[in-house]
């Protein structure tokens, strides 16, 4: 479980909102894994070879995909459109390494698959991948942060009366709100 030790050393040091994982091949043993190492870590599957049909965004509307791995990708082509990536060399040639054609029932669009790029040549696009996932459940990292957010204001605010004592009279500071609307527990930080 080399792969796994790995991601938990590298959550420890970057302290992710999610883990998404390719859930394919030996990934569903990471998966478990990781869900034993890091509780506090949400750890999500993805079936990337999934054949499930499916659609995904294409220039605007919706078209026929052949695998779970083209949806995400073929979506992540669309929010390029209007999104906002790092300027790292190795990521812009993940993304523009891979090329797309028609999948085997003729009427899907499929992105190459990895052991024909290598044929070309080129890498397995790790970093694309690695994007395509987040961005495929950018709801759920949003939700967590909001969770994380929402605990740490009633921990801040337990820790700064002792009165409090328990993290529902925590909560309860954050859900009333004074005259201004603000929060008790923003008055009392001066926010």
């Amino acid at each position: 479980m080399l792969v796994a030790g790995d991601i938990v050393l590298e959550a420890q040091r970057w302290h992710p909102d999610a883990i998404f994982v390719d859930a394919g091949n030996i990934g569903a043993a990471i998966i478990d894994r990781l869900r034993q190492l890091l509780p506090d870590t949400p750890v999500y599957e993805v079936w990337f070879g999934s054949t499930k049909v499916r659609q995904a965004q294409f220039n605007g509307s919706a078209t026929n995909v052949f695998n779970k791995r083209t949806e995400i990708w073929t979506n992540m082509r669309e929010w390029l459109n209007g999104g906002a990536i790092p300027d790292d060399q190795g990521l812009k040639d993940d993304l523009t390494g891979p090329l797309y054609s028609f999948g085997g029932d003729d009427v899907s669009i499929m992105l190459e698959r990895k052991k024909d790029m290598k044929k070309r040549g080129l890498a397995s696009p790790d970093d694309g991948d690695a994007l395509g996932r987040i961005l495929r459940d950018q709801s759920a990292v949003e939700q967590i942060r909001a969770s994380r957010a929402q605990q740490e204001q009633a921990q801040q605010a337990a820790a700064m009366m002792p009165a409090v004592r328990d993290g529902a009279d925590a909560a309860k500071l954050l859900s009333e709100t004074d005259a201004g609307g603000r929060s008790a527990l923003s008055a009392m930080m001066g926010q």
